[in-house]
């Protein structure tokens, strides 16, 4: 977990990258699993969600606002980026020092 915290942490100094922190006592009961929202020039937006033994792909409107709606209540609920990059710097000195 080390190696994976440094990594996001080293992420949170690339202007490209937003690392964002959704804390432990804020829930959000549309996430069941880990998805993904993807865009194309051509077509419309898919959503794809990890599972086992695959992941699927969802392309059907109202699946996609679904998808779309939860991540943005994940954004909302989430730390600000300053708050998300303290925070990854305080688990790793809790764990790792």
């Amino acid at each position: 977990m080390r190696d994976q915290l440094d990594r996001l942490r080293g992420l949170t100094r690339i202007p490209a990258h937003r690392v964002q922190i959704v804390p432990a006592h804020k829930t959000n009961n549309l996430v069941a699993s880990p998805f993904g929202l993807l865009s194309f020039r051509e077509g419309g937006d898919v959503v794809h969600v990890d599972g086992f033994p695959r992941g699927y792909v969802l392309a059907e409107p109202g699946d996609v606002a679904v998808a779309q709606d939860a991540y943005d209540l994940l954004k909302t609920m989430a730390a600000p980026l300053d708050e998300s990059a303290q925070l990854i710097d305080s688990i790793s000195k809790d764990c790792y020092s």
